[in-house]
């Protein structure tokens, strides 16, 4: 092997070098992409998430206020209709 050879070896082995060195660098840009668009879409995620809690906190507030008035609406039904057969009871007997 004459110098001619060995200098040609090393400017490939070189371009080598610089071609790997390339590939490294894009895929490096690449993962820092992709680690910043997972943060971003954990960040959205995490206020969706914090938004769909208090919608089912909303929620619950109402069906519990909903289901209380039934209850009291149902207590004032029973306590009318128990005053109604009262009055007819009474309404009938001498």
């Amino acid at each position: 092997m004459d110098s001619s050879q060995a200098q040609l070896i090393g400017e490939q082995l070189n371009h080598l070098r610089d071609n790997i060195n390339a590939r490294l660098d894009h895929l490096e840009n690449l993962i820092q992409h992709k680690a910043q668009l997972d943060a971003e879409q954990k960040a959205a995620m995490r206020a969706e998430l914090a938004d769909l809690r208090e919608i089912c906190r909303d929620h619950e507030t109402r069906l519990r206020d909903v289901a209380s008035g039934v209850t009291q609406f149902r207590f004032m039904i029973g306590g009318a209709s128990l005053a109604s057969v009262a009055a007819l009871v009474k309404a009938f007997l001498p």
